[in-house]
C-alpha cells in the first residue's frame, strides 16, 4: 500500500513541475514576442525606447504642417539591402526628390563631432543625479539609410538621388549641419528645395508603390 501511495505522490509532483515548466516556457515566449521588455530590457532601455516612440509620433504631426500638394510623407517604411535591414522613420516624396528623415528624441545634452562613432549623452535628473550614456552616431545611420534606399531602388530599375537629415526633437544636435534639422523652417526648407533634377509624376507613383 505504501509503495502504491509513493508511486502516486510522485506521478502528482512530475505532473506539477511539468505544468510549472510549462508555465514558464509560456511566459518566455510572451516576453519575447513583446521584445523582451519587462524582464530583459532595462529601465533606461524601455525610457528610451518610449522617448523614441513619442518623438517619432511628434515628429510625423510636425512635418505634416508643412507638406504642400503633391508631397506624400511614409512612415516607418522597412526594408533590405543584400542581408542590411533598415527602418526608415518618415520617407517624404515630392517632385524635388526622395527625403529621409531620421528622428532622434534624445533628452539632456549631447556632446560629439560629425565624425565621431559614438556621442555622449549626458542627462541630469531633477534630484541632481547624473548619467551618462554612449550613443551611435546618427549621422551614421542616416548614411547607412541612404545608401539601402538607394540600392533598393535602384534594383528596382529607379535611379534617384536621396536626401537624408536628422530631427532632433529637442533641437540638442551637438553639430550644425546642412543634414540637421531643429525646427518647422528647416524641415520646410529640406524637403522643398529643388534639387538638379525633378521627377516625373509616374517615377513618384513608381516609388510610393515599391515603398508601401
Amino acid at each position: 500500500m505504501m509503495k502504491e501511495y509513493l508511486l502516486l505522490f510522485i506521478i502528482v509532483m512530475l505532473f506539477i513541475i511539468v505544468m510549472l515548466v510549462l508555465g514558464v516556457l509560456k511566459l518566455l515566449s510572451a516576453v519575447l514576442k513583446k521584445g523582451g521588455r519587462g524582464l530583459f530590457h532595462s529601465h533606461e532601455d524601455y525610457e528610451i525606447e518610449a522617448a523614441g516612440k513619442m518623438g517619432e509620433k511628434y515628429a510625423f504631426a510636425y512635418v505634416k504642417k508643412v507638406l504642400k500638394d503633391g508631397d506624400v510623407m511614409l512612415n516607418n517604411v522597412a526594408l533590405s539591402y543584400e542581408e542590411k535591414k533598415t527602418e526608415l522613420d518618415a520617407l517624404v516624396i515630392n517632385k524635388n526628390g526622395v527625403y529621409i528623415i531620421e528622428v532622434k528624441n534624445f533628452k539632456g545634452r549631447i556632446y560629439g563631432k560629425e565624425n565621431d562613432e559614438k556621442w555622449k549623452k549626458v542627462k541630469v535628473t531633477g534630484a541632481g543625479n547624473v548619467y551618462n550614456k554612449y550613443i551611435d552616431n546618427p549621422l551614421g545611420q542616416l548614411n547607412r539609410e541612404i545608401y539601402i534606399l538607394a540600392k533598393y531602388l535602384k534594383k528596382r530599375g529607379i535611379n534617384v538621388w536621396i536626401n537624408g537629415y536628422v530631427f532632433f526633437v529637442n533641437k540638442n544636435s551637438p553639430i550644425h549641419t546642412p543634414v540637421v534639422l531643429e525646427n518647422l523652417k528647416d524641415v520646410d526648407a529640406a524637403i522643398h528645395t529643388k534639387g538638379e533634377r525633378k521627377l516625373s509624376d509616374s517615377e513618384i507613383g513608381r516609388i510610393i508603390k515599391i515603398l508601401k
